[in-house]
Formats: structure tokens, sequence, C-alpha cells
């Protein structure tokens, strides 16, 4: 596991102006993948912004990859661990969570992310991963759990290796992913408790979210046809 980051010059506390700002820095640091046979994927909402400008800078195709955090029955603000379509982890520390509040969970989350599956990728088949370099981003990793289960998922699928990026990570987040990804290529190592939606970046509609994803199909399709 290596770790990548952006010489800062506006300061480890600063505001980026927007995402656009921060996913233009990141994708600096991703310059190495450019025109490769590379893979963007998105965690939506907030990581797809980011992931469509990296994938546009850098020449490259994006999909998404759901999952969710499973948070804490007594605090709502903690996480006990994620949830994919295909995999669960669950923290060690969590063991007195009852089983049952972990069981509803999983099926309620994986309703809610074959809905999103079908909504933004409408069923179109999944990608041959295999042996490929796979870049997992994000627009805030702060505890590093929405992305933990989507890891383990693309880990079996034997690429060459995972990237995870993130304008923003938490010194709690690089060391919870250090185990499923290769490199954590970040702009801004901030430990603040606050989230980005108050600090750094405004929330992202489901709107904007399938706009991106059918701009990017439009791009790759136009691509292919020249």
């Amino acid at each position: 596991m290596t770790m990548i980051q952006q010489p800062d010059p506006i300061g480890k506390k600063a505001l980026f102006g927007d995402r656009r700002q921060a996913a233009q820095l990141l994708a600096g640091l991703l310059e190495p993948f450019r025109d490769t046979d590379a893979v963007v994927l998105a965690v939506p909402r907030g990581g797809v912004p980011v992931g469509n400008v990296i994938a546009r800078q850098l020449n490259l195709p994006m999909e998404v990859l759901s999952c969710r955090k499973i948070t804490h029955p007594g605090d709502r603000s903690q996480s006990i661990g994620s949830v994919s379509l295909q995999d669960v982890v669950i923290h060690d520390s969590d063991r007195d969570i009852p089983q049952e509040y972990i069981q509803y969970n999983i099926s309620r989350l994986r309703a809610s992310l074959r809905r999103e599956a079908r909504k933004y990728n409408r069923d179109k088949a999944v990608s041959n991963l295999h042996g490929k370099t796979l870049i997992v981003v994000d627009d805030w990793l702060g505890t590093g759990d929405t992305v933990l289960a989507g890891l383990k998922g693309l880990r079996r699928q034997k690429p060459a290796q995972i990237i995870v990026g993130a304008p923003i990570v938490t010194t709690k987040a690089y060391k919870a992913i250090s185990g499923q990804a290769d490199e954590v290529v970040f702009v801004v190592l901030d430990d603040a408790a606050r989230p980005p939606s108050h600090k750094y970046f405004p929330p992202v509609s489901d709107e904007e979210v399938l706009r991106l994803v059918n701009l990017r199909e439009n791009v790759e399709t136009a691509a292919k046809d020249t």
C-alpha cells in the first residue's frame, strides 16, 4: 500500500472552489493512467462528478460502483460497515450489535442498490474488470466504510491493481482501506469531524448523477464509433 498526496499549495484546511477543481487536482495525481486500460469506478452520489472529471481528463471509461455504509443503531453518524450487491463488511468491534439489525439493513440497502444499479446502468452488461487497473473514486472518505464492501468484491475479480482516490481523505479512512487497495491517492488529508457537505461540497442530486452517467456513456460510445 502506498499513499500519494498532492503537495498542497492551498493549505490543508482551505476550501476547494468546487468538486470540479478538487477533481482536476486529483486527476493530476492520476496522470500516469491516462489512455491506459484503467477504469474509473465512481461511488454515487458525490463521487460521480469527481469521477466524470477524472475520466474526461485522462480519457478513461467511467462506471458506477454502488455501495452503502451501514449506520450504527445507537448513533446514525457512525457506521459499522458497508454493503454492496455482492459483499458485506462489518467491523469486528461491533459484534454486540444484534444480527437482526444487521440482516435487516443488508436487505434494505441491497434493495436500494438494485434500484440504483438499474437506474444508472440500465441493465448494461457488467464490464470484465479482470487484469485491469481500477480507480475507485469518491469525493470524500471519512471512515472508508462506504467503499469497503465494494473493494472486497472488486478484489475477487482479480484486477491488476486497485487505486482508491478522493480529493479529501481522513487518517481513519486511509487505515481502513489499506488492506483492500494498492494505493490511496488524495489531495488533502483532513481529519476534521464535519463532512464535506458542511465544509467543501454541496449535495449532488440524483438528476445530476444521471446526467453525468449519460454524458460519459455518450462520449464513450462516440469514441468507439470513430
